[in-house]
């Protein structure tokens, strides 16, 4: 389809009522509108942006019709705030009212399921800033406590009760019935929900959702997608009959963009289980099988911080846009202190590629002097070798030996006998020593620390997840994944100051209009209704 004036399309009167809401709102008055704003970070200037990003800057999202239906949230605990600000973008250009699906992992599946039953955006960062961080920040003394957690060998401790209440809660409040479980979801609200957790007794992946668990009450699974594994109790749960222990989804599948791929979870009779796995063989429960076909209505949310890496992070970070605000409105205690080692880390960084280029240098000299062929060097020879300071400079000598070195007292301590002969294998081995100790000082700046045996098991946990993360990311991936830099704010963070909170909200809303303008610029999108269109921009001009 084109936009083409044929083929503009009329808003429907739900959808335009989301958005008549949304743009009168004060909120909304004060977001950034228009074309991209350069000022985000990266190195683009106008003089370096390329056709596509002189599309996009100028696209405004508000003006098309998007074919998104499903979203999926990654796992991330607090960063896992930033959605709140996608929701709200999404909600404010009308595009909530399309979506079907939702899934999620850990803090990722909380987001899911509070979307699913209708909560505002508004309310999900209430309850994921305020509710929820204080439960899991309190965890090491709440639930079955310190000691019955190590007694009972599964874990340290269990915040399980305390988050199956909040829930609880919640749900009765919203639902009326805080055990509402996949099947009733579904009917009420019309949306399939899904929950991805990890199984320890089956060393798999399993997805909670209408088609496979339908009366599994919803918290339930939100609970055991939230267990990190040592840390917490991991919750024996009896699914379709049978007793399995589950712990949080990110162990093996911390962003499952695919799940609403291919056949597996799609409610089409003729995708029915029965119909699919029987009769029984390994393809048709291998998950290249059931996951096949890409769904180009599913749109992921995956949220890194700036001191991780992420396997989509340049692609995502090429779209104009996504790295506003550049910082906090406030600079709040945790920016300070990121910002600083942030600057630690450049000055290491510097020291190191400078400490490696001395060593090249000083590599290309024995290499031209043949000291290379030989096991003892004449340690004249090798002091002439070195006297030019215009090819070997003072520099160079405290990059390679460390400081307080001169270069002719290095070499006689070489001498151990006396007999002016050095060892070409020590000499080698001292310039390693010291270049390991350079990089090992630039890595350990890189060093997470932990204060504790929860912030330890998170860590580690966070660890896995990367490290298995390609298990379940395609290449193309990427054209259906809100990218989301958190910052200075990172995994293991519990204590969030306000700004932080509203610094992730920001990136959040930002990155998805990015992504969205991008996707214009790329994709032939429907327009809407003239008439609507022009009434936003009018409104929020």
């Amino acid at each position: 389809m084109g936009n083409s004036e044929s083929q503009k399309i009329i808003l429907p009167g739900p959808q335009k009522k989301v958005i008549e809401a949304a743009k009168t709102s004060k909120d909304h008055k004060k977001r950034p509108k228009g074309s991209i704003s350069l000022d985000d970070g990266t190195d683009k200037d106008l003089l370096n942006l390329n056709k596509l990003d002189l599309s996009a800057r100028v696209v405004d999202p508000a003006d098309f019709i998007f074919p998104f239906e499903n979203l999926v949230f990654e796992s991330g605990r607090l960063k896992c705030i930033a959605f709140c600000g996608a929701l709200e973008y999404l909600e404010l250009i009308g595009c909530l009212s399309n979506i079907k699906r939702v899934a999620g992992t850990g803090y990722g599946a909380i987001v899911s399921l509070l979307v699913a039953v209708g909560f505002s955006w508004k309310q999900i960062s209430e309850m994921l800033g305020n509710d929820i961080a204080s439960v899991t920040k309190d965890g090491l003394f709440g639930g079955g406590g310190l000691l019955s957690g190590i007694l009972r060998g599964l874990g340290v401790t269990s915040y399980g009760h305390d988050i199956n209440e909040k829930f609880g809660r919640w749900l009765k409040e919203k639902c009326g019935d805080q055990d509402i479980t996949f099947q009733q979801i579904f009917e009420k609200y019309k949306k399939e929900l899904c929950i991805v957790v990890t199984n320890v007794n089956l060393m798999c992946v399993e997805y909670f959702h209408v088609k496979t668990t339908p009366n599994l009450p919803v918290r339930a699974a939100v609970q055991m997608s939230l267990t990190i594994p040592g840390a917490y109790i991991p919750k024996l749960e009896p699914v379709n009959g049978i007793d399995y222990l589950y712990v949080h989804g990110g162990v093996l599948c911390t962003y499952p963009v695919h799940c609403f791929d291919g056949w597996f979870l799609s409610m089409n009779p003729e995708n029915r289980l029965i119909q699919k796995l029987f009769p029984l063989n390994d393809s048709v429960v291998d998950k290249k099988i059931k996951f096949k076909e890409f769904n180009d209505k599913t749109l992921g949310f995956s949220v890194y911080s700036n001191n991780e890496e992420d396997m989509m992070r340049s692609k995502l970070e090429s779209r104009l846009g996504v790295l506003i605000p550049p910082r906090p409105s406030e600079e709040t205690d945790l920016y300070k202190l990121r910002t600083e080692n942030a600057k630690l880390k450049l000055e290491k960084e510097k020291s190191y590629i400078t400490t490696c280029e001395a060593v090249d240098k000083f590599k290309r000299i024995l290499d031209k002097n043949q000291f290379n062929d030989v096991e003892l060097l004449d340690k004249k020879y090798l002091k002439e070798a070195f006297q030019d300071e215009s090819v070997f400079t003072p520099e160079d000598v405290v990059s390679v030996f460390g400081k307080s070195v001169k270069l002719e007292v290095f070499f006689e301590r070489l001498d151990h006998q006396g007999t002016g002969m050095v060892e070409y294998g020590e000499l080698i081995q001292k310039v390693e020593s010291h270049g390991m100790d350079v990089g090992n000082k630039l890595r350990a700046v890189n060093k997470k620390q932990t204060t504790s045996f929860i912030s330890y098991m998170t860590i580690l946990q966070s660890t896995i997840s990367q490290n298995t993360r390609t298990d379940y990311i395609e290449d193309n991936d990427v054209h259906r994944t809100v990218g989301i830099n958190t910052g200075h704010i990172e995994t293991e963070d519990n204590d969030l100051h306000p700004m932080d909170k509203q610094f992730l909200i920001d990136r959040g809303y930002n990155s998805t209009r990015a992504f969205l303008q991008y996707y214009v610029a790329k994709n032939k999108c429907p327009k809407r209704s003239t008439t609507i269109t022009q009434s936003i921009i009018e409104d929020t001009s």
